[in-house]
């Protein structure tokens, strides 16, 4: 090893060090080995939930019920985006009709994104509230009973001012 060399070493250890870099795989080899598995069971078949996002696209108009904005509704990769469940398929809110045929709305990304975070008093205020509530109310007789505590009171309200007679089945399922 020549001076030149070692000049150059002492050189480079003063400068500082480049960060080390660290990954995070997005899914544990765990779960990649449970999603193989229930593939192979499928069959290579798409999942209830897929198929249930590739029959809403086929009725979708191509524009947001909020604001009227258009839609991709071609690529499934982002027509999926503007398919925004009503009540969420989440296991703790209501997954027994995270397929129902009822239960979504189209609505561009923004407002999709909007809609799953903000509460149900505020978007009864939005222009597509009708739809919305309508909507609901055809998936209120398919929802798991101990899943009906998660159905929103301004909908039950709706649906006993339009049927005072549905007041007493609605309080017994909740």
């Amino acid at each position: 090893m020549g001076i030149e060399e070692i000049r150059k070493l002492k050189e480079q250890s003063k400068l500082p060090k480049p960060p080390k870099k660290h990954t995070i795989n997005k899914k544990s080899a765990k779960k990649k080995a449970e999603e193989q598995k229930e593939r192979a069971e499928r069959g290579g078949e798409d999942t209830e939930l897929q198929k249930w996002y590739k029959r809403c696209q086929k009725m979708m108009t191509g524009n947001c019920y909020e604001c009227g904005k258009p839609i991709e509704t071609r690529n499934f990769q982002q027509a999926i985006h503007s398919i925004c469940h009503i009540l969420a398929k989440r296991k703790a809110v209501a997954p027994s009709v995270a397929t129902h045929p009822s239960n979504w709305i189209e609505l561009c990304p923004d407002h999709h994104a909007k809609f799953d975070n903000i509460g149900w008093d505020e978007r009864a205020t939005w222009g597509c509230w009708q739809e919305v509530r309508d909507r609901l109310v055809m998936v209120y007789e398919d929802i798991a009973r101990d899943e009906r505590r998660h159905f929103p009171d301004i909908v039950l309200k709706y649906m006993i001012d339009k049927n005072p007679f549905k007041d007493a089945e609605i309080s017994s399922d909740r």
